[in-house]
């Protein structure tokens, strides 16, 4: 079960309600893994302290899937790089594979960029106060 630190007010089945709505859950599991009515659930989603609990679940969840995915990347890369390497394999198939690393990189700068951007307005917002 994902732990949920700094929200001591929150009950165990509270608890297992987060707990089933960050791994997928709709509102009528995470009410049968929680062992309350669905109207239960609407209403806790509405409480301060439920809500704030359920975000820190989501954003540990997310933090979780990011390095899983970012695992995979690092392998996924390592295949491409490897078949552009690989002059056994069909000329198409390394042409592919490279056109595939170029593409992704292309989207990573243009992800990098637009954060270092953001970061940017941020700061200047901060500076004027707003």
């Amino acid at each position: 079960m994902t732990q949920i630190t700094g929200i001591p007010e929150l009950r165990s089945n509270q608890r297992r309600a987060i707990e089933a709505l960050v791994t997928g859950a709709n509102v009528p599991e995470a009410a049968a893994a929680a062992g309350v009515s669905e109207s239960t659930i609407y209403r806790w989603r509405g409480e301060t302290d439920f809500a704030a609990a359920l975000r820190i679940a989501d954003g540990d969840a997310l933090r979780d899937l990011a390095r899983r995915i970012t695992s995979a990347a690092n392998d996924a890369l390592t295949l491409l790089q490897s078949m552009v390497n690989d002059n056994e394999a069909a000329a198409s198939v390394r042409v592919r594979a490279a056109a595939e690393i170029l593409n992704q990189r292309a989207r990573f700068y243009d992800v990098v960029t637009m954060q270092d951007q953001l970061d940017d307005v941020e700061a200047r917002l901060q500076e004027a106060g707003l």
